[in-house]
């Protein structure tokens, strides 16, 4: 059931499930979509509520702004023990700029991929959230 991977699942094996099953990059059709909507229609109201205030924690599990400063402090502080030790060993004034601008940019580049993968599982999270206020919604005009 549906309600049961979200409510009950750790974040990671349910960012996995809803990019799987509901990303909006994979949906082939319109049929596609209708037939992921019809299974999501199954569950009542209070059940697709508890899901969307599932989903918001997903949201603030992989905001990548959040992770981005925690980043720069680790960053700074990095760079602050790493400009210490260079002054320790004797490195030449060169090298150690050579040295710190290689670190620095592998940590960007490793920095910047971790925090495109965290805007994809973002939207994916976002994009099933809105499923579910779609049908939510849905259920409250019919009755």
């Amino acid at each position: 059931m549906i309600e049961a991977k979200v409510l009950t699942s750790g974040n990671r094996e349910l960012i996995n499930f809803i990019t799987r099953e509901y990303s909006a990059e994979k949906m082939k059709s319109k049929e596609g979509l209708l037939l992921k909507i019809e299974r999501l229609e199954e569950m009542d109201e209070q059940t697709l509520k508890l899901c969307i205030n599932r989903i918001r924690s997903l949201e603030e599990f992989y905001d990548p702004v959040k992770s981005l400063s925690a980043v720069i402090g680790v960053f700074t502080a990095f760079f602050i023990v790493l400009g210490v030790f260079f002054e320790e060993i004797g490195l030449p004034w060169y090298l150690d700029r050579i040295l710190a601008l290689g670190s620095l940019a592998l940590a960007f580049i490793v920095s910047a991929r971790d925090v495109i993968e965290m805007r994809l599982k973002k939207s994916n999270a976002v994009y099933f959230k809105g499923l579910l206020e779609y049908v939510l919604e849905r259920k409250k005009e019919n009755k």
